[in-house]
C-alpha cells in the first residue's frame, strides 16, 4: 500500500516542544503515530561545512517559525574570542535560500577611566540563488557558501568590534 506525505516548505521540524502526529482510527482521538521530521539534507550539509572549515560546533537543533534554527558554540580561536554563540536560521523561499545569522558578542565599552564588557547581538541576513548554495541535484556549491560564510564572520570577528 503506497503511502506520502507532503509538508510545507518551510515546516517545522520533530524537537522537544513540537513534533506531526499521523492520528488514525474511527474517532481520531486514540491512536496517533510521532512523525520525526528531520532538517532538509541541504540545511544538515551547509552546517556540516561551518563545522569543519570554521570550527562551529552545534549545540541544538529546533524547529522555528520560519524554517530551522541551529545553536552554535564558535571556535575558540583569539579572532573569534569575542564571540558567546551564533543562532543561525535557515529557510527556503521558493527556490531562494535564507540565511540569517544572531550573533551574540561580547563589545569592551571604555568610558573615562572604568573599561566595562556589554553583551550585544549582531544579525546579519543573506539570500542565496540555487547556484550559489547548489551544483546540482544533492551537491552543494561549498566554493560560495565558504565565501559567504567568510563575508559574515569578517562583520564580527575581534578586529571589527573593538
Amino acid at each position: 500500500m503506497d503511502f506520502a506525505l507532503a509538508f510545507p516548505e518551510n515546516c517545522s521540524i520533530s524537537d522537544k516542544k513540537s513534533s506531526y502526529f499521523l492520528v488514525y482510527g474511527r474517532d481520531l482521538s486514540e491512536n496517533h503515530l510521532q512523525l520525526k521530521v528531520e532538517p532538509r539534507s541541504l540545511y544538515t550539509k551547509i552546517v556540516g561545512l561551518l563545522d569543519t572549515f570554521e570550527r562551529f560546533k552545534v549545540k541544538e537543533v529546533k524547529g522555528h517559525k520560519n524554517g530551522v534554527e541551529y545553536k552554535l558554540l564558535p571556535p575558540t580561536s583569539r579572532e573569534m574570542a569575542n564571540l558567546d554563540s551564533l543562532s543561525l536560521v535557515l529557510s527556503m523561499d521558493g527556490e531562494m535560500l535564507k540565511l540569517a545569522f544572531d550573533f551574540a558578542v561580547r563589545k569592551l565599552e571604555t568610558s573615562g577611566v572604568t573599561n566595562k564588557i556589554n553583551k550585544a547581538s549582531i544579525k546579519v541576513k543573506r539570500e542565496l540563488s540555487p547556484r550559489q548554495y547548489s551544483l546540482g541535484k544533492d551537491m552543494i556549491n561549498q566554493d560560495e557558501l565558504l565565501k559567504t560564510f567568510k563575508e559574515v564572520l569578517s562583520e564580527v570577528k575581534m578586529n571589527n568590534v573593538f
